[in-house]
């Protein structure tokens, strides 16, 4: 069974989402600052190493839209960690558009302020010798006051230089056996009342990787799809399932139906049923009955 939310949080990311494509930039008296903090800044080729992706704030804020450049001809992306990101709903996972650019998107039901509010580890390995930056092209910062005020931070960036004379690094192995924990339910939107899916996927050893989404319309299922919080149904969808999964691979499957879209398809087959039970009964019985009716009399 999909674990529910509590009602009072259940709306906090449609209100997330609607402040990250409608949030108007303003200056705040402290913008935030977000910081890149490195595992490692002397390494060789062939090294692993972590870039830490923190916000410093004196302000309560609670969303976030961010883009991360580095070098790809020096770096390769290897992986994300959000096992202990402040963002606890997510508007898409953390994703690699294109090799030397990523995005980082979301909110949080607990606004935070302080020094360091890990929003996303990442991880990389070099595979080139040379000097690059990471660094953020992107850092909208959206203030929890309830308006959505986005502010423009500051934003740190890294200058590495990968060398053959330097050790070859590497990060600690995570080992994460357990399934994500899912939560979802089926909500109203509040412009149009239509059904939206609202979920929140939680893996406290490794971080969510991807929540994909799955629906029946009529019979079959329609392919899995990756998907963006929250979900808007398309109309006629009875029964959806959602699946979490880690950056290991384990996964959680989660199957809602929408009854109301149930019961009106359970309704137009028994209606289709009489219906066809009557045109039957019109063409081949009751034809029938009145000519031996007829021969009776």
């Amino acid at each position: 069974m999909v674990k529910k939310l509590f009602l009072k949080n259940l709306l906090v990311p449609i209100s997330l989402v609607l402040v990250l494509l409608s949030g108007i930039p303003v200056s705040a008296e402290a913008d935030p600052i977000i910081v890149l903090k490195p595992s490692a800044v002397d390494m060789g080729v062939g090294s692993t190493f972590t870039v830490q992706v923190l916000v410093q704030s004196d302000v309560a804020v609670n969303a976030f839209d961010l883009t991360l450049n580095y070098d790809p001809n020096i770096f390769e992306f290897n992986s994300f960690n959000t096992a202990h990101s402040i963002i606890d709903f997510w508007h898409s996972s953390p994703k690699v558009l294109a090799p030397g650019t990523i995005k980082l998107e979301g909110g949080s039901t607990r606004p935070f302020s302080g020094a360091s509010g890990e929003i996303a580890s990442i991880e990389f390995h070099t595979k080139a010798e040379g000097s690059a930056t990471i660094a953020l092209s992107n850092a909208q910062v959206y203030l929890a006051d309830g308006k959505g005020t986005a502010v423009s931070s500051y934003a740190s960036y890294l200058m590495l230089a990968i060398a053959s004379s330097s050790p070859i690094v590497s990060v600690a192995e995570i080992k994460d056996e357990t399934q994500p924990v899912l939560y979802a339910q089926v909500e109203k939107n509040p412009y149009d009342s239509a059904p939206l899916v609202v979920f929140q996927a939680i893996d406290k050893e490794s971080g969510v990787q991807s929540v994909l989404m799955r629906s029946r319309a009529w019979i079959s299922w329609d392919d899995w799809k990756p998907v963006s919080n929250p979900v808007a149904l398309a109309g006629g969808v009875w029964a959806l399932e959602l699946k979490a999964v880690d950056n290991y691979g384990n996964q959680t499957v989660e199957t809602m139906y929408i009854w109301n879209a149930l019961i009106k398809k359970v309704l137009y087959i028994l209606l289709g049923a009489v219906l066809m039970l009557g045109a039957y009964y019109a063409i081949r019985v009751y034809p029938v009955r009145s000519k031996k009716f007829q021969i009776k009399n």
